[in-house]
This record gives C-alpha cells, sequence and structure tokens, in this order.
C-alpha cells in the first residue's frame, strides 16, 4: 500500500474542468448549437471543434477515480453521501417546480425523487452506484496482480472494449453491428469500471512519471485535431461524393482510441501542473461542488424546461462570438450551479453528515475491506 501524499489539487482542479467540459457538451447538444449551425460552415467546425475538446470529461471523471481510489480506504459512505447529494435535488426541484410552475411536475415525480440511484434521474450516477460496489475487487486485482499480467489486462481493455469497437462498427461497413460489446457507447457501468481500472493501473506504476504537462498537452490537442478532422473529412466526402450531406465519423464516443487518450492525457497533465499557492484554498473549496453541477442542470425537469434548443442562434453567430458565447454560457451554468450548492454544502455540513455515515458504516461494516 502506497503511503498517503500531499493532496493533489491538480486532480481537483480536473475535476472542476472536466465538469466544465459536460456543461459545454450540454451547451452545444441539448441547447441546440450544434443542430443549429449550418453542415460545415465555419460555425459549425467551430462548435464541434468545441464538441470534440469537452468530449473525454466524462472519461477523465471515471479515470480520476481509479487513479484516486487504488490506494484510498474502501469506504461505503462515500457512496451514501453521493447519495444524499442526488437525493437533496431529486427532491428540491420538483418541489421547486411543483411551487412555481404548476403542472410540470408529473404524478410520479416526487416518488421517483426518492430513488435517485435506481431511476435513471442521471445515467452517470446510476452506472457509478453499480460500478461502485465492485471497487474493492479492482484495487485487488490491481495491486496483487504481477504487473506483466495487469498490462496484459489493460492492453485488452484499450483493444477489446475502445479499438475494436471503433474500428468495426456500422459506419464502417453495414454487416457491423453498432454497439459490439455491449458498452452503450460508454454510457454504462461496464464502460466506468474498466476506465476505473485503468486509471489505477496508470497510478499504481506511474506511468506519468517520464511525462511532462507540455508533451500531455500537445498529445491532447493532437487527439481533439484527428477526432475533429476525422468527422469534417468524412461528411465532406458525404457531402461531395456521396449524394449529400450525412452526419459521420467514428472517432467522436467516449469509447473511441482518441477520445479515450485524451482523457488519459489531460489525467497527465493535471497531475503534473503546478497550482499556485494562491489557488489552493478556492480549488479545495470549490471541487467538492463540482458534481452537483451535473446533478442539478441535467435533472429532468431543469433539462426539460431551460436546457432544451434556448440556443439554437448561437449556431450563427460566427466563429468567435459562437465560441465565446458557449464557454461564457457554460461557465454561467457552472457559476450558478456551484453557488446553488454552496447552500447544500453548507446544510450537510451544519448536519455533519459526512461524519454521521462514516460512523454508521464503521458500525455495521467497520473494517470489512482493511487490508
Amino acid at each position: 500500500m502506497e503511503v498517503a501524499t500531499k493532496r493533489n489539487l491538480g486532480l481537483d482542479l480536473l475535476r472542476m474542468a472536466s465538469m466544465l467540459g459536460v456543461v459545454v457538451l450540454h451547451v452545444l447538444g441539448q441547447q441546440g448549437v450544434l443542430a443549429s449551425a449550418m453542415p460545415l460552415s465555419l460555425d459549425y467546425m467551430t462548435a464541434w471543434l468545441l464538441e470534440t475538446a469537452a468530449f473525454c470529461a466524462v472519461n477523465c471523471y471515471a479515470l480520476i477515480s481509479g487513479y484516486v481510489g487504488v490506494f484510498s480506504r474502501f469506504r461505503y459512505a462515500n457512496l451514501a453521501l453521493i447519495w444524499c447529494q442526488a437525493a437533496w435535488y431529486t427532491i428540491l426541484i420538483p418541489l421547486f417546480f411543483l411551487v412555481k410552475f404548476p403542472g410540470t411536475v408529473g404524478e410520479w415525480t416526487l416518488l421517483r425523487a426518492l430513488f435517485p440511484a435506481t431511476t435513471n434521474h442521471y445515467w452517470y450516477f446510476t452506472a457509478y452506484f453499480c460500478m461502485f460496489f465492485f471497487i474493492p475487487a479492482f484495487n485487488f486485482l490491481v495491486n496483487n496482480m504481477p504487473r506483466r499480467q495487469m498490462r496484459a489486462i489493460v492492453i485488452s481493455i484499450v483493444m477489446i472494449f475502445s479499438v475494436v469497437p471503433t474500428v468495426f462498427q456500422t459506419q464502417v461497413l453495414p454487416i457491423f453491428p453498432g454497439d459490439l460489446f455491449f458498452t452503450v457507447d460508454g454510457y454504462s457501468p461496464l464502460w466506468l469500471a474498466l476506465l476505473y481500472i485503468l486509471g489505477a493501473y496508470i497510478r499504481k506504476y506511474g506511468l506519468f512519471d517520464g511525462v511532462s504537462c507540455k508533451k500531455a498537452l500537445a498529445v491532447y490537442l493532437a487527439c481533439v485535431l484527428v477526432t475533429w478532422g476525422e468527422k469534417l473529412a468524412v461528411e465532406w466526402g458525404w457531402t461531395n461524393f456521396g449524394g449529400g450531406y450525412r452526419s459521420a465519423g467514428i472517432l467522436v464516443s467516449y469509447t473511441s482510441p482518441t477520445i479515450l487518450l485524451a482523457a488519459v492525457s489531460l489525467l497527465a497533465f493535471f497531475t503534473k501542473l503546478p497550482v499556485p499557492r494562491w489557488g489552493e484554498k478556492p480549488i479545495q473549496k470549490l471541487s467538492p461542488l463540482a458534481f452537483s453541477v451535473y446533478l442539478i442542470h441535467v435533472h429532468p425537469l431543469v433539462w426539460l424546461h431551460f436546457m432544451t434548443n434556448r440556443l439554437t442562434a448561437f449556431g450563427s453567430y460566427g466563429t468567435l462570438k459562437l465560441a465565446a458565447a458557449v464557454l461564457a454560457t457554460a461557465l454561467g451554468i457552472y457559476a450558478l450551479c456551484t453557488a446553488l450548492d454552496s447552500v447544500r454544502a453548507w446544510a450537510f455540513g451544519k448536519l455533519r453528515l459526512r461524519q454521521r455515515l462514516a460512523a454508521l458504516e464503521q458500525r455495521y461494516a467497520g473494517g470489512l475491506w482493511d487490508a
């Protein structure tokens, strides 16, 4: 077991940057920016460049779980705390809509709010909830299997669940099935579990030891440009030689090799990124609030009434204005959700919820997973 070291604030910064990337994806997609931009126009290219740059954000979150968790004590209390965090919003947001917007809350909404992990309010939380209970097995595997064998497992994960499904897919040839090995294109507990193992392996064997921030950033940018360029090139080919525009591209997927490598590169970049002293306290304070940015703006009621096709005008803003508008909107959503979550964090602190949950775990499952 690795000796505890000083907290890597670069990882906390990556959590925040990744969540901002998730918001960017939702501004571009759910808010209608991508759909409203004229295909293959400069606006379209700009919007898709932002999309591909942010696409690895969810993978980053899952990789962080393994990178941090492999040497951390497994605690059921951590999942219970996240469950309470999700329930806070699945209960309070419908109540807010019930009061402010009568008629928008369905008859089953409040009952569903009591089960945030099992009603698929949030796909990532549901997938993480499923994966979480197997973390002790993943940690045991990474920490006890000989490196040569573990390396073979990691290579197999990348080849079987990333490279092969990307090459052998319907867009390449109609004879190939979609979602070859049932990862749901990355929206699944299986994919999160595989990323956890990859992140744990990277940390266990110090794969970033010889990687500089500059090299990591260069690899990330290369992955983004290759992903973006492949999509545009294929669409240009269909437009000019295939009978008309068709949305295409095999690399814009959570499970694609370029998106996976982009996430690993960002993990390397932020783990090596020096954090100035003046930034330490803000990062420590704001990082724990990042996940609630997702919980708030993706709640089904917020998603439907505030996050759907509100920004279609952005699609014709022009290159620089479009990029600025998307990023400013994403930052605004992030800031608003963070401000709202500070109330939740204050309430949980007053209730000493973390300590109470830890005490319950110690009482009923204390020492279960201690080495």
